[in-house]
């Protein structure tokens, strides 16, 4: 590195002591510092990497609420079914007519309409015998089939008739107009009567005397009758045990 006179500025040879132009003593510079890069590099503090902290993306939150979305459904149907597990039965009795929800006046013009139809089923689930039948049979020794077959028969009977008369397709509708609630004395009674004749042992909680207005109307004609019948309630379920009643009779 090239040297120069710090009194006149004149350049001064490498080891010269003292300034050619000026006569100067050339003082000594003292050595520059070496230094070691890489033991410089090693001094530095090292910083621990921390780690980069990344929230969920929209899809994924879009996912993960459609699966929270599904196991709180899964869990409500988990919970209705186990609390209406016990509705099996009903919901039966409901496609057989014999539905507690319903009222005397449905299971009359339910009865009446499965009558005009032929609907042996409809009749058969909606009258108290119906409901007793086989143990009516096991207390009488009656064969169940053919008493069974024999009833149907004969609903098929008043079907036909109901056909030739009025036509095909009859509707019926029904009013009524007028009703007597049994008391306690008539249902004992009741009771005591369905012991005698068929031999069974029931229990009725409530019973009606209906006085009606039935309309039958066909493809072919038309009629009005007036008919009376007597309903019982039984196990929560209203049933038919007389019927009298110009277009659908069966004498039982």
């Amino acid at each position: 590195m090239a040297k120069f006179c710090s009194k006149c500025g004149s350049p001064v040879d490498e080891g010269a002591k003292f300034c050619k132009s000026c006569g100067s003593p050339i003082a000594s510079q003292p050595a520059q510092p070496q230094y070691d890069q890489q033991a410089v590099y090693d001094q530095q503090p090292v910083y621990a990497q921390q780690p980069v902290k990344k929230g969920l993306s929209k899809s994924a939150k879009i996912i993960l609420a459609a699966v929270v979305a599904a196991v709180l459904i899964a869990v409500v149907i988990i919970i209705i079914v186990a609390v209406s597990g016990g509705s099996d039965k009903d919901d039966k009795d409901d496609k057989d007519g014999n539905s507690s929800s319903k009222s005397y006046e449905d299971v009359l013009e339910e009865t009446l309409k499965a009558y005009v139809a032929g609907d042996f089923s409809g009749i058969f689930d909606n009258w108290l015998f119906g409901a007793y039948l086989k143990d009516i049979c096991d207390a009488q020794g009656e064969d169940y089939s053919e008493l069974r077959d024999e009833i149907k028969g004969e609903s098929a009977d008043v079907a036909d008739e109901v056909e030739e008369e009025l036509g095909k397709n009859c509707k019926v509708t029904i009013k009524i107009t007028d009703k007597e609630k049994a008391n306690a004395d008539d249902i004992k009674d009741f009771e005591s009567e369905i012991k005698d004749d068929w031999g069974v042992d029931i229990s009725v909680t409530e019973g009606y005397v209906v006085y009606y207005e039935a309309k039958y109307e066909g493809d072919d004609d038309k009629i009005t009758t007036d008919g009376e019948a007597e309903l019982v309630k039984i196990d929560g379920v209203w049933k038919v045990y007389e019927l009298d009643d110009d277009v659908a009779t069966i004498d039982f």
